[in-house]
Formats: structure tokens, sequence, C-alpha cells
């Protein structure tokens, strides 16, 4: 199984997730997702312990909903136990929750409920290949 990004985020941001997801595949980047199995799946563990294995790159959306989300943070953990490049950004005043945090969190800027500005996304290529942080323009680099 050949993945480039696995999305990790809280099923209440499902609109937010699919604005990333039009992004990334925009710029020609495959994404994997759970929209393919079910929660209630006796494999569901499994097959998201497989699609992140199999990503080049781990990226994580933080809000409010996925600070909530034991998932959310259960996947973000298993990232980071086996190395993963992992991107995180969050929403709003949203700061990875304690344990998940990595040196840099991107922010997403929202206008009117939609994500305005989503040129991490369209970075996230060279990230894959090269394994730096993108930093989009106009962003400040944190850690």
């Amino acid at each position: 199984m050949y993945i480039e990004v696995f999305l990790s985020y809280a099923r209440e941001d499902i609109d937010f997730a699919k604005q990333i997801i039009a992004e990334f595949e925009k710029n020609g980047i495959e994404v994997w997702w759970d929209n393919k199995i079910t929660v209630d799946s006796e494999n569901f563990s499994s097959e998201i312990e497989k699609a992140i294995e199999a990503a080049q790159c781990f990226f994580v959306l933080w809000s409010e909903n996925s600070e909530q989300s034991d998932w959310v943070k259960e996947e973000n953990n298993f990232a980071k136990r086996k190395n993963q490049k992992i991107i995180q950004v969050s929403v709003g005043d949203t700061e990875p929750p304690l344990g998940c945090g990595i040196a840099h969190c991107e922010k997403l800027t929202l206008e009117k409920g939609k994500i305005s500005n989503s040129s991490l996304c369209g970075r996230a290529r060279s990230h894959i290949l090269a394994g730096e942080m993108p930093v989009p323009e106009g962003w400040p680099a944190t850690g």
C-alpha cells in the first residue's frame, strides 16, 4: 500500500478536512482518510495503523474537537512512535494537546468558515520528498 499523506482529524471537523483533502488532491498529492472504513468495523484500528505506517507523511488537523478526540491523539502518538514525518496544523487558537506536540505547528486562517491560507497543502510534497517542514510565506516559524 502506498500513501503519500495520512490525514488525522476529528469527525466533527469533516468540512475542514475535506477542504484540506481537496487542496492536496489539487496539488497531485494522494490522501488517505477514514472515508472507506467504518468505526464499527472490527478491523478499524488495524486499518488505521497500516495506513499510518504506509504513509510518507502524517498530517494532523488540531481543533477544539480534535483536542478532545482520543482517536486523533492516539493516531498522532502512533505516528510519533513510528518516526513519521508529521505536519501539525491548528484551526483558531487551538494548540496540540500535551503529549502530542512537536516543535512546529502551523496555524490555518479561517474566513467565513473556510480555510483561506492553504498554501501549506501546496508545499507538502516538498516535505514528503525532502523531509523538511514547509513554512508558508508570511507564517511565523515556531519552536
